[in-house]
């Protein structure tokens, strides 16, 4: 899937009548102390068929070494900046 929509701090997957998909970067610092720089985003999936479904979730991006792959998290966000997002 390619995004509808990419700035610097998000990627938007609207496909339309169907489903919307949001991946916003909320920040960049280096969560774990490992050295490594970490991503919080918040994730955000929205029905646009008729339906109701609409939920948040925050997300830590992160990599337990240089040279690893990227995992994401479950995270909490302070604030709950993810839900700001969402509205």
């Amino acid at each position: 899937m390619r995004p509808s929509k990419a700035t610097d701090d998000t990627l938007v997957f609207d496909t339309a009548g169907d489903w919307y998909y949001e991946l916003k970067i909320l920040s960049r610092r280096d969560v774990n102390k490992d050295g490594i720089e970490d991503l919080e985003v918040c994730f955000i999936d929205r029905a646009m068929n008729g339906g109701t479904y609409h939920a948040s979730s925050a997300l830590l991006v992160t990599r337990y070494s240089a040279e690893g792959y990227a995992v994401a998290l479950r995270y909490r966000v302070d604030d709950d900046a993810c839900l700001d997002q969402a509205r």
